[in-house]
């Protein structure tokens, strides 16, 4: 409440100053001197049927009079000085007030027009022997004036528009009377303005008293310009540095507005410069000025309150000013000056709007609210006194800069106060955010590459192991890959951030100070430049050494079980190659040996002797994928009833003959989006528990897969939801599990089995596999009645497009120029017969440098080359055979092409890769293929 009570303190003391030291000893001020009867006891004389005596007035004292009142008037005349030496009262129209103007002079009914010309004429008494002054301001719109024959001209008076030239300025004539009586002759004309005459108080005083007088009038306009001209480039430069604040950028222009009001309405600034400057330019920009400053001031103040404000009015207040601006912009002053009327009231209906936002604001006790409305009524009162006073209705000065100067005194208080307030919060907001930088548990950095800094919180250089940020010299921009262990890793870093402006869970491989090492996890954010130059990186950095050191140790441990399951596998595998070779050497020994005969008897060994190899084919690309180690499979649609009949068969061969297999699998089950190598793991970690359960007493294992649908249910390892699964179950009838068993049997490491006998990790894989494919486990178990374990699949309805092996599929007649290059002589000359045989042109070569030799630019259509070969392997191959020949098609046969990387097939243009053992009808194809395509 005090603060309130100083401002209203301040409030009442500008307006005291304000009048007190006016431009004009009149209104307020003059009242104050007739009511002081201790002081002053007199009244200001006034001027009657043309003459006032000043005789017994003490200008010393009492300061100057305004020389209001009835003067002698001449209508559509020119008198001189003199012609009044004769009598003129017969020409005499008649007394007219002034400061008037003659429109509102009548002769009869009929009133004078605007435009015309005509003599004033004033007689005063005065002391003699004194130096006097004559103040004249504005006349409308050209005069020219005597006082004691001393002459003077503003602009130029004439009878007509082309014998006159217009201007507004304050001119003082300084006499000595050497009579008791001084004459005023003013003549006046207009043909620019609606309105003739003399608009404003003609002023006399001693002439130390008027030109003390002008020059405080001069500086305080001066002051006034300075100080709201300041005021606008301090706003308008805040809203270049900070854009969001657009109400900054309306009062700024507010502030300029009102600078060129009143450097064009002022008495004496603007004339004092531009002493010659043209009247009708000058008179347009005193209503331009006028008709921008209300919608300025309404935008300004819905900006500032926008919860209060009412919307449209922007849009119509700007819309009004605009059309007001450009009709003085295109009329004649006769013609835009009637619009002054209509804008004045449309003006104090957006002044009480302005007025009733504010109170508005107030009551709904917005920051600073109270300082602008106490600002506001002030500026509001004085644009009041300004249309009353141009009006003619009151005669004071115009106070609107004063109530507008004011106004921006307070708004900077208000807007202090804001700064204050906004810095106060920023130190809070600081101190928090330097709390949560300090004491965050990871690693916070920004790293500027423009200045070549970093920041980085205790947290980080722990991590690292450096004592302070200056450390961290590594981080600058020249020694950024300094940091990575890996520079590729670095380079895919900045390149997504360069792209995408961010990082998310980026891992990468840090070195410490010491030059050990550690991995992070970075989340990152980066500004950059038009030319997307990285400028700045904030960076959150998590340790995640440990949780990358158990991932590496529990793929160790998977890769430990994975080979416990293929030791397991190798008995079956072993069991499977023995038949397939028995198979392959039967038929090959009954062909040698057999009867002569036509050939067509002996396709059935031929037909035996493929299937075989197909089988040997297939049972590898098993064997391959589940031993892979880095390319796992992909997931895709597949059917599981064709997988699990392989396993238990593989299984039947390595298992005790006291343990009886049986299976209940429904080859029209549904497809499951996983990958082979997933669910053999699945079944044999089952399979092998099974066997390991019934091994001592024998028993019965059961394997089963049908499509089941459930409404919801929940399982050993968590909620199954409605929908249709594929169950897969696996039971024995072994020596069974105890709950405290069932509980912990799927924690990693968690084993029953002798030290030797299990890693512990085959159910907690099995548990793993089954989460990752959206399913869940029910498990059953009895000491000494057995287990059954239920895995549930969510079915996909995705189809699946496979390739039946060993079905022979319709030949191709081929074409072209091929070079075909294997180490296997055996495999080099079948495949030189086969080729020729479906149309090629086949060059063979054993050696792949004398293939080198005997190669041409252009000579061949297609290249198909083994890739692992001695002397010279695959890649030196055909990293040679590019520099040959750019456009060659290049096919790789290879019994392993998991060795071939993604980088190499790239580089190389690679067309195909084709696993042995080579199917000539897909082989066919695919040459065929790449022929077509040069």
């Amino acid at each position: 409440m005090r603060w309130k009570i100083v401002i209203f303190i301040f409030l009442c003391l500008t307006i005291l100053c304000t009048l007190v030291h006016s431009p004009t000893q009149s209104g307020f001020c003059s009242q104050i001197i007739q009511k002081d009867q201790k002081n002053q006891k007199k009244v200001k004389p006034e001027v009657f049927n043309g003459a006032i005596n000043l005789t017994d007035w003490d200008f010393q004292r009492n300061g100057s009079v305004k020389l209001n009142g009835e003067w002698e008037f001449y209508w559509n005349q020119f008198l001189f000085p003199k012609d009044f030496k004769t009598d003129r009262s017969s020409n005499r129209t008649g007394f007219v007030n002034v400061p008037g103007s003659w429109n509102y002079y009548q002769i009869g009914e009929e009133s004078f027009a605007g435009h015309g010309y005509a003599t004033y004429r004033l007689k005063i008494k005065l002391n003699k022997d004194r130096a006097y002054a004559v103040k004249f301001l504005i006349m409308s719109t050209a005069y020219r004036v005597w006082v004691n024959g001393e002459l003077l001209s503003v602009g130029k008076v004439g009878k007509s528009r082309q014998e006159m030239t217009p201007q507004f300025a304050v001119k003082t004539i300084r006499f000595v009377p050497e009579k008791f009586e001084t004459e005023i002759v003013l003549q006046i004309s207009n043909f620019f303005h609606r309105s003739g005459g003399p608009w404003r108080s003609v002023e006399i005083g001693l002439f130390e008293q008027v030109s003390e007088q002008r020059i405080r009038s001069f500086s305080f306009d001066i002051f006034l310009i300075g100080a709201i001209l300041m005021m606008g480039i301090y706003y308008l430069g805040l809203f270049v540095l900070r854009r969001k604040d657009i109400t900054t950028l309306y009062f700024g222009l507010l502030c300029f507005v009102v600078v060129v009001r009143i450097f064009v309405t002022s008495e004496h600034v603007f004339y004092f410069l531009f002493p010659n400057f043209n009247w009708l330019i000058a008179y347009k920009f005193e209503y331009l000025s006028f008709y921008l400053t209300i919608p300025l001031v309404v935008l300004f103040v819905n900006n500032l309150y926008p919860d209060e404000a009412l919307e449209k009015t922007s849009i119509i207040s700007s819309i009004i000013a605009l059309v007001f601006s450009l009709f003085v912009l295109i009329t004649p002053p006769q013609i835009f000056s009637h619009t002054v009327t209509t804008y004045q009231v449309i003006a104090m209906a957006f002044l009480l709007y302005i007025v009733a936002v504010i109170f508005r604001a107030v009551l709904n006790k917005q920051p600073g609210a109270f300082l602008v409305a106490v600002g506001s009524i002030i500026a509001v009162a004085t644009m009041i006194n300004d249309i009353l006073f141009a009006k003619e209705i009151i005669f004071s000065f115009y106070m609107a800069p004063l109530g507008l100067l004011v106004f921006i005194i307070f708004h900077s208080l208000n807007l202090s106060m804001k700064f204050s307030n906004a810095f106060t919060n920023i130190d809070i907001i600081e101190e928090k955010y330097r709390s949560v930088f300090e004491n965050s548990l990871d690693g916070i950095s920004q790293i500027s590459f423009s200045e070549k800094t970093v920041i980085a919180n205790p947290a980080l250089l722990q991590m690292l192991g450096y004592s302070s940020s200056e450390e961290l010299s590594v981080f600058k921009k020249e020694a950024w890959r300094k940091v990575f262990v890996d520079t590729l890793v670095c380079d895919q870093y900045l390149n997504e951030i360069k792209v995408n402006n961010r990082v998310a869970e980026f891992e990468a491989e840090f070195y410490r100070k010491d030059g050990s090492t550690t991995w992070v996890s970075i989340d990152s954010k980066a500004e950059t430049d038009k030319k997307n130059n990285i400028l700045i990186i904030d960076s959150i950095i998590h340790d995640v050494s440990h949780k990358k050191e158990k991932e590496i140790l529990e793929a160790k441990m998977l890769e430990v079980q994975k080979m416990e399951a293929m030791g397991h596998l190798a008995g079956g595998i072993a069991h499977d190659f023995n038949n397939i070779i028995s198979a392959i050497s039967g038929n090959v020994h009954l062909l040698i040996m057999g009867k002569e005969g036509p050939l067509i008897k002996k396709e059935k060994q031929f037909r035996n002797i493929i299937d075989a190899c197909d089988r040997a084919t297939s049972l590898i690309n098993q064997i391959l994928t589940f031993s892979r180690k880095n390319k796992q499979e992909s997931f895709k649609a597949i059917k599981l009833d064709a997988i699990i009949k392989e396993v238990t068969r593989f299984i039947r061969s390595t298992i005790p003959a006291s343990i009886e297999i049986e299976q209940k699998i429904n080859s029209q089950s549904s497809l499951v989006f996983s990958n082979s190598t997933q669910i053999y793991q699945i079944i044999m970690n089952l399979c092998y528990n099974a066997k390991d359960a019934m091994e001592k007493e024998g028993g019965i294992l059961k394997v089963s897969l049908q499509p089941v649908e459930l409404e919801g249910m929940k399982t050993t390892t968590g909620f199954l939801s409605k929908g249709h699964y594929l169950e897969l179950i696996v039971s024995d009838t072994g020596e069974g599990m105890s709950p405290e068993v069932v509980k912990n049997m799927f924690d990693p490491y968690y084993t029953t089995k002798e030290q030797g006998k299990g890693t512990g990790l085959g159910l907690a894989t099995v548990h793993g596999i089954v989460k990752s494919h959206g399913g869940e486990i029910e498990v059953k178990s009895k000491l000494g009645k057995g287990t059954t374990f239920r895995i549930y699949f969510p079915v996909t309805d995705k189809e699946e497009q496979t390739v039946e092996y060993g079905k022979e599929q319709n030949a191709i007649t081929g074409q072209g120029k091929l070079l075909f290059v294997d180490d296997e002589a055996m495999i080099a000359e079948a495949f030189d017969e086969l080729l020729e045989a479906f149309g090629f042109d086949v060059d063979t070569y054993i050696l792949p440098g004398q293939a080198l030799k005997e190669f041409k630019e252009n000579l061949y259509d297609v290249v198909l080359t083994d890739f692992q070969m001695p002397r010279m392997d695959g890649i030196e191959f055909i990293r040679k055979i590019r520099k040959k020949d750019k456009n060659v098609k290049i096919i790789i046969c290879s019994g392993n092409p998991s060795l071939i990387t993604n980088k190499e097939y790239k580089d190389f243009d690679l067309y195909a890769i084709i696993q042995k053992p080579l199917d000539y009808n897909e082989l066919t194809q695919i040459i065929q293929q790449a022929v077509d395509s040069k």
